[in-house]
């Protein structure tokens, strides 16, 4: 994170701040099970410097929602769409902003991927 300068470019969403933040080969989002172990928690289990993905589901399935990493005191920081400047949340700012069912905390898988 302390590389980070604010808005990159369109490209730069809130899965690239959180591959960026934990060193993780970025890949899609449709490849995050590949780079991500994924642990499902509750809120208050969560501690400053943990990366969250949110999940919604539909008529298709499961589908990443956002990513954020926790600060503490349930506070967030993200990027709120592509190529947007950091911004800091609750969960139910989140809530109100993106459509999930679930979220997990994410750690990177170790090894060559």
């Amino acid at each position: 994170m302390n590389n980070y300068h604010g808005k990159e470019d369109l490209s730069f969403d809130c899965y690239s701040f959180a591959c960026l933040y934990a060193g993780v080969s970025q890949g899609t989002k449709d490849e995050i099970a590949k780079y991500w172990t994924f642990t499902k928690v509750q809120e208050k289990q969560l501690l400053p410097g943990d990366v969250i993905f949110l999940f919604g589901r539909d008529e298709f399935g499961a589908y990443f929602s956002h990513a954020a990493i926790s600060i503490g005191k349930n506070l967030f920081v993200s990027v709120y769409g592509a190529g947007a400047d950091l911004q800091i949340s609750t969960f139910a700012m989140m809530t109100q902003l993106f459509a999930y069912d679930s979220f997990v905390r994410v750690t990177p898988k170790k090894g060559p991927m």
